[in-house]
C-alpha cells in the first residue's frame, strides 16, 4: 500500500487504478502490439491544468506493474498515433482527455461563460 501514495490528491486515482491491474496484466500476457489507456481527472474545462495531469499516474502504474508505462503528452493527434504505431509490446497512458473541451462537449471560456462545442467537433474528437 505504501507505493500508492505519491500526492494526497492521487490516492483515489491509485485505488481506481488498482482495480484495473488484473485487466492490464491479462492483456499484456497476450503480448499485444501496444496497450493504450485513456482516462480523465477533474473538470479542467477543456484546458491543460498541471494539477490534473495523469503523468504521476503513469509513474505509479510503472511501479505497480514492474514495467515501463510510457506517458503520452496528449490523447489525440498524428504524433500520438505515430508513437503508438511505432511501438512494440508497450503500455501507454495518455494525458487527461478532459484537457480537450470536446470530451465533455462544453467548457468555460476565459470570462467564465459556458460554451458548447459543435456536434461535429465532439464527433471528430470521439472518433
Amino acid at each position: 500500500m505504501e507505493k500508492l501514495l505519491i500526492l494526497p490528491e492521487l490516492l483515489v486515482i491509485s485505488i481506481n487504478y488498482l482495480e484495473t491491474l488484473p485487466t492490464i496484466n491479462e492483456i499484456t500476457k497476450h503480448n499485444p502490439k501496444s496497450l493504450v489507456m485513456l482516462s480523465h481527472l477533474g473538470r479542467p474545462d477543456g484546458k491543460k491544468n498541471a494539477k490534473m495531469t495523469l503523468k504521476p499516474v503513469a509513474e505509479q502504474l510503472s511501479s505497480l506493474l514492474n514495467r515501463k508505462v510510457t506517458f503520452l503528452e496528449d490523447c489525440v493527434g498524428d504524433s500520438i498515433v505515430d508513437q503508438v504505431n511505432r511501438s512494440q509490446n508497450e503500455i501507454f497512458l495518455c494525458e487527461n482527455v478532459r484537457f480537450h473541451p470536446e470530451e465533455e462537449g462544453k467548457y468555460k471560456d476565459d470570462q467564465g461563460n459556458k460554451v458548447k462545442c459543435s456536434k461535429d467537433a465532439v464527433t471528430a474528437f470521439r472518433n
